[in-house]
């Protein structure tokens, strides 16, 4: 019986594995990429920061047909991410190309290189960003620059596919994961949850369930949407009481 697969990268992380488990249980089944290997067969170990030079092109693609067999491939998750924290005054043209290498540039390349897969099943690509595509704060400035640029391949992909492949982009704010969690003490993290109109902060399980409704149910119309899941804090003005 022909199985129908999705595509996840960054598999391996906090909201990767939610998504992974999320769409497994409405029966996809996951072949998974990220950076570190596992013993699973349905697992790429790849680095997509490479995907920028055309000679890998070809082995990736052999390593997804391998493992899609002859199942279908009806959706593309573009879950990765790399944040390279930095002062604009002390940027490093490392930390900026390799930003948008990951956070933009690969995810655009390897729709590219699997539209054939994609296009048979009219599948869907879902891009996660951040809000930091539209709204940003001081040692972001790679970060936010590289959600920015996904937000536009999110929109240009939408226009050009959109009879083929349907492309949307979910845009989180805080989400639980060790990611977030680098860095902050305990007391900030109670100011972060306060900055948010629910007074909370986004769970990997609400991000994972989320992609996979939008996948199982098949919204036919919507195309080339930036959908925000930030409990309001977009909608919030920051101001002196």
């Amino acid at each position: 019986m022909t199985a129908d697969v999705v595509l996840v990268t960054g598999v391996l992380g906090g909201i990767g594995t939610a998504i992974k488990i999320a769409l497994e249980e409405r029966g996809f089944r996951v072949i998974g990429l990220d950076l570190a290997g596992d013993d699973d067969e349905n697992y790429i170990a790849f680095d997509l920061a490479t995907l920028v030079d055309e000679k890998v092109h070809g082995e990736l693609v052999g390593e997804v047909e391998l493992r899609l067999k002859s199942d279908r491939l009806v959706a593309i998750v573009n879950n990765a991410a790399t944040q390279r924290l930095g002062y604009f005054e002390q940027l490093k043209p490392g930390d900026l190309m390799d930003s948008l290498a990951v956070n933009a540039i690969a995810p655009a390349l390897l729709v590219k290189l699997l539209l054939g897969e994609l296009s048979k099943t009219k599948g869907q690509v879902i891009n996660v960003g951040s809000i930091h595509a539209e709204q940003t704060k001081p040692n972001f400035f790679s970060y936010s620059t590289s959600k920015s640029a996904l937000s536009g391949v999110t929109r240009a992909m939408a226009v050009e596919l959109g009879d083929r492949v349907r492309v949307n982009m979910i845009a989180p704010a805080a989400i639980e994961t060790p990611m977030l969690r680098m860095g902050l003490t305990e007391a900030q993290m109670t100011s972060l949850r306060q900055y948010h109109p629910t007074n909370s902060i986004g769970e990997p399980g609400e991000i994972g369930k989320f992609i996979a409704t939008m996948i199982s149910e098949q919204f036919a119309f919507l195309n080339g949407a930036i959908i925000e899941l930030d409990g309001g804090i977009s909608r919030r003005l920051h101001d002196v009481l």
